[in-house]
């Protein structure tokens, strides 16, 4: 089994899965693996439901017999929280060999009844049909300059990282030993006041990847009155 970190340079978001559901044994890896993720906010309390296709509304053809329907506390940046611990997930559940990808579109099919929690998204995951991993030639990804004030190998990882609709909205600027993350919004969310909620998604996905690359040494912070940066909203800040 590959290293989280490993991962980083060569998953795959899988779209197209066997029918044969996953056994026990990985079911219960997954299950035991996200009841210990790492969140960016402590203080917001999140929870997830391992459920069978059948409990999940989904128009699209990218079809799997499990889903994580994931859930959170509707509190600022909740979506930056779920996009950092839920991408620990998908890197260690492509690690075991299987596949997995964000279902932003996809809809519970019941009444989820978890106090004071909000379903947020859906991940797909199973046995994948093709290979489920990439080398890194195979990313479709801004260029490092694209995506930061000054060219700092140190983030590649979050280069790396998946987005809705492959917008990639982070980008960063450096202060010290400080880099500031904002998001960059695209397309119909490019005016919007503040990150959409896939946005954070996205920009949490970014995070975990630094995370996972540097665990002994990330730290992230919200700074009061931090730089700002034109067509960008601040996310928050860390140190590697």
């Amino acid at each position: 089994m590959m290293m989280l970190s490993e991962m980083i340079h060569c998953r795959k978001t899988t779209r197209q899965f066997e029918k044969t559901a996953l056994d026990s044994a990985d079911l219960t890896k997954i299950e035991t693996f996200a009841r210990a993720l790492t969140p960016l906010l402590a203080h917001i309390k999140t929870d997830f439901q391992i459920i069978d296709s059948s409990l999940v509304k989904n128009m699209l053809p990218w079809k799997t017999p499990h889903y994580i329907a994931i859930f959170s506390e509707e509190k600022e940046n909740f979506g930056v929280n779920v996009g950092f611990m839920f991408q620990q997930l998908d890197l260690y559940v492509q690690s075991l060999g299987l596949g997995c990808y964000w279902f932003g579109l996809g809809k519970l099919a019941y009444r989820q009844d978890i106090e004071n929690m909000k379903f947020v998204v859906l991940m797909g995951v199973g046995h994948p049909k093709n290979s489920a991993i990439r080398s890194t030639s195979g990313f479709r990804r801004k260029r490092l300059e694209e995506i930061s004030d000054q060219r700092d190998e140190r983030l590649e990882p979050a280069r790396l990282a998946p987005s809705g609709k492959n917008a990639q909205p982070w980008f960063f600027t450096h202060e010290d030993d400080v880099i500031h993350c904002y998001c960059k919004p695209k397309g119909m969310f490019s005016q919007a006041a503040s990150p959409s909620q896939i946005n954070q998604i996205d920009i949490g996905c970014a995070l975990a990847h630094l995370y996972v690359t540097n665990p002994n040494t990330f730290r992230f912070h919200i700074f009061p009155n931090p730089p700002s940066k034109d067509g960008c909203a601040y996310i928050g800040s860390f140190q590697i």
